[in-house]
């Protein structure tokens, strides 16, 4: 290049009309280039067809070019009425102010609001309840007051208890209601809050047990306490600075159904440890991959019981799922089931919930060691 500039400067020198018409020719590519730059591309006249792929549009090169899918729209306020009466919506908002409040310091959620926190996570958290009812066999006729019937009753079981109701009414009712005060006074709670006590189903006499994995800001635990008194919610986080302000945010807001524990999810569920095997239903929200997760809820998971992990659309996650299939066997769950919750996720499409009844035991050697889960999943 130095050369040529030199035989360009030097009209004596050998070769220089050549030198300028190949420095002319370089300077005219590069005003077109820029032309071509600045100047809009026009995509009317390419002829390669679209394919229309689950709702999107996309040319065969892989553009995307339009969006034929409709957003769901869910009434956020009707679904939390469904499910929160008035005392219950007032002890959400208690604790989505204290959650705000902490979110200064610590980075537990992206909301900035306290509609913000109803819309993105109580409405999301509650949504679940459908599907984790369904999977536990029972159905629910009214908000708040627990279960009618199970699936699994058969009427003469009912007829029977009814009149064994009727005959312990009409022999002695103090008796009965002093015995019931007994057993609640006689619930077995953990560490972190033994002086509560939760309200027995009204048809079953059972505290159904929530275990919460990664809580984080406590969701879905703490809105699926609120709504379901007769639940025991415990509420599990890695790290203690979050779980010690979900446990005195949960005491503010008046929800005493609710502990919490602080430990990673391969220690509490690891052979020998008082949770594995002990909940009734383990779930899990925006934690891990569906592989990862399965090893992690599923050892506290009790044989009859349930995981739920909540999950974007179904075609968001349809290979997610198909990839978890054979962890989930082999941890001794069911397998796998979609179902669409009344909430909306980023692609405008219907969020799900992944659920799996537990059928056998975990094998011994599940979970592997605290961190394996996450960096080889099964």
């Amino acid at each position: 290049v130095a050369m040529s500039l030199h035989r360009v400067a030097c009209p004596s020198s050998l070769g220089s009309r050549a030198a300028a018409r190949w420095l002319c020719r370089g300077s005219a590519a590069s005003a077109s280039a820029h032309r071509v730059c600045q100047t809009p591309v026009s995509r009317s006249h390419h002829k390669t067809p679209n394919v229309n792929v689950g709702g999107v549009v996309r040319s065969r090169r892989g553009v995307r070019v339009g969006c034929l899918a409709t957003r769901e729209e869910i009434d956020t306020e009707s679904l939390i009425a469904s499910y929160l009466d008035e005392q219950q919506l007032k002890q959400v908002k208690l604790f989505a102010l204290a959650l705000l409040e902490k979110n200064k310091h610590m980075n537990l959620t992206g909301a900035s609001t306290v509609e913000e926190v109803l819309t993105r996570h109580v409405a999301d958290s509650l949504a679940l309840i459908p599907a984790i009812e369904a999977a536990l066999g029972v159905v629910v006729t009214k908000k708040n007051t627990g279960v009618s019937q199970s699936k699994h009753t058969t009427e003469s079981d009912s007829q029977d208890k009814d009149t064994k109701h009727n005959n312990s009414d009409k022999q002695d009712k103090d008796t009965d209601n002093n015995n019931r005060d007994k057993q609640d006074d006689d619930t077995e709670h953990t560490e972190n809050n033994p002086g509560h006590k939760t309200k027995l189903d009204p048809e079953t006499e059972k505290v159904i047990t929530v275990l919460d994995v990664g809580s984080g800001a406590g969701f879905p635990g703490i809105a699926l306490a609120i709504a379901r008194p007769f639940w025991r919610v415990t509420l599990l986080d890695s790290l203690q600075k979050r779980v010690d302000f979900l446990s005195q945010a949960s005491a503010l807001c008046g929800a005493s159904n609710i502990d919490t524990l602080w430990s990673r999810a391969e220690d509490a569920g690891k052979v020998g440890s008082a949770h594995r095997e002990q909940y009734d239903v383990v779930t899990a929200r925006a934690v891990a991959e569906l592989r990862t997760l399965s090893e992690l809820c599923v050892p506290l998971v009790k044989v009859g019981g349930v995981f739920c992990a909540a999950k974007n659309s179904r075609g968001s996650i349809a290979l997610e799922v198909e990839a978890a299939s054979s962890a989930i066997e082999v941890l001794g769950g069911a397998p796998f089931q979609i179902v669409e919750v009344q909430s909306t996720g980023p692609d405008g499409e219907k969020r799900t919930a992944v659920v799996s009844r537990k059928v056998g035991n975990t094998p011994v050697k599940y979970p592997r060691r605290a961190g394996t889960p996450n960096k080889k999943p099964l």
